[in-house]
């Protein structure tokens, strides 16, 4: 009888062990920092001296980089700034995933975005309306190679994008034009974590998105905290006004007296 019970008790431990670890990685925090890139040359026609301009970029990466938190679970994840003093991004949140003392999160703005990969649609909160998008179709938009790289322990492939975006550009003397020119996105993702998010709007991958660099912005996870021993509260600002991106167009077109 004893016997049957060990057994028993052996058993469930090891269905119990195997489905914490296979769900270990489900939930939690993550902190990113947000480093814009320089859009304007104009300190490439004033100097060319290397260390000038090096000093230049890396002071206005600094003065402007931003701190955001990434709160999710499996099927759905909130995406909001952070407003801190601290310039070290392991005091953003502690290791239980709570939020320190000299962390204030935002209320709403355009920096943040509610994901639900159920309903596969974001969300992004402009004002008072919350302005709804489909989730990317991954297969069919980006290009997933077999490149890969360790971010913070977790092994991370590389998927990258191509397309065409508006550039304006001040001719002198000249109001600016605007182009048409190519703009390469790269995101990295881990299925060691396999809920399908990430920063903003890079969702809808095969793993949790780490990192992405394109034409304007870098952004990098600096602290991962996994299955926090406080409830995960995934803010969804239900108390916006959905609309389309069409509908927000038409919206600020009417603001500003422009054509729609």
């Amino acid at each position: 009888m004893r016997k049957r019970f060990y057994i028993l008790l052996s058993s469930l431990f090891i269905v119990f062990t195997a489905y914490t670890q296979e769900n270990s990685n489900d939930s939690g925090y993550i902190v990113y920092t947000v480093v814009p890139k320089m859009m304007n040359n104009h300190i490439y026609e004033r100097t060319s001296d290397t260390a000038i301009i090096n000093q230049y970029i890396r002071d206005y990466e600094t003065k402007l980089t931003k701190y955001f938190r990434l709160s999710f679970n499996k099927k759905e994840s909130f995406y909001e700034s952070a407003n801190t003093n601290s310039n070290n991004p392991q005091q953003v949140i502690s290791k239980d995933g709570s939020v320190n003392g000299e962390v204030e999160f935002s209320g709403a703005s355009k920096s943040e975005y509610y994901t639900n990969l159920e309903t596969a649609k974001w969300l992004s909160y402009k004002g008072e309306y919350a302005v709804e998008k489909s989730i990317d179709t991954i297969k069919t938009s980006w290009n997933i190679s077999e490149e890969t790289k360790v971010i913070l322990g977790f092994t991370c492939n590389k998927a990258t994008k191509i397309q065409d975006i508006n550039h304006r550009k001040k001719i002198t003397g000249k109001d600016k034009v605007t182009t048409k020119v190519k703009s390469k996105t790269t995101v990295w993702f881990t299925t060691e974590m396999p809920a399908k998010l990430g920063p903003a709007q890079y969702n809808g991958f095969p793993g949790m998105v780490l990192e992405v660099e394109n034409y304007a912005v870098k952004i990098i996870a600096e602290k991962i905290s996994l299955n926090p021993d406080v409830v995960i509260d995934i803010n969804k600002h239900k108390d916006k006004k959905i609309i389309t991106s069409e509908e927000h167009k038409k919206i600020i077109n009417n603001k500003y007296g422009l054509k729609n």
